[in-house]
């Protein structure tokens, strides 16, 4: 009985620092509806000061949409430094991404804009 609990004990430890020391940590994901449009972003603000990656996927009616030039305007509202701006690459049906730095941990604001062919002006903005 004691032996299965110290295993038990054990085992628990063992995960724990596994799991501690990966580095695994979860990434900010959100999708908003705007204008007819399902905006998703997604970033990684626990990774601080290394390259990052921010990508935004655009669908209207569940469909994909290409062909938009989309803006990511990133700052810490909380903070008198500016922000920053990238325009976002295509990379697949409908998902755009780009290069991005997290200076530091805190409340972070992502400002999304979608504009291009016929009818596509699509803004909104994601608190993390």
């Amino acid at each position: 009985m004691l032996f299965d609990w110290l295993a038990r004990c054990a085992v628990v430890a063992t995960l724990a620092v596994t799991i501690g020391c990966s580095g695994a940590h979860a990434a900010y994901e959100a999708q908003k509806d705007v204008a007819g449009y399902r905006v998703a972003f997604g970033a990684d603000p626990l990774i601080i000061g290394e390259r990052n990656e921010a990508t935004v996927t655009l669908t209207r009616h569940g469909n994909p949409v290409d062909g938009a030039l989309v803006t990511l305007r990133l700052s810490m509202p909380q903070m008198t430094m500016p922000e920053s701006v990238v325009t976002l690459r295509p990379q697949g049906p409908g998902r755009y991404a780009g290069p991005v730095r997290f200076t530091m941990s805190g409340d972070w604001l992502a400002r999304v804009a979608a504009h291009g062919p016929g009818d596509i002006d699509v803004r909104t903005q994601f608190d993390f």
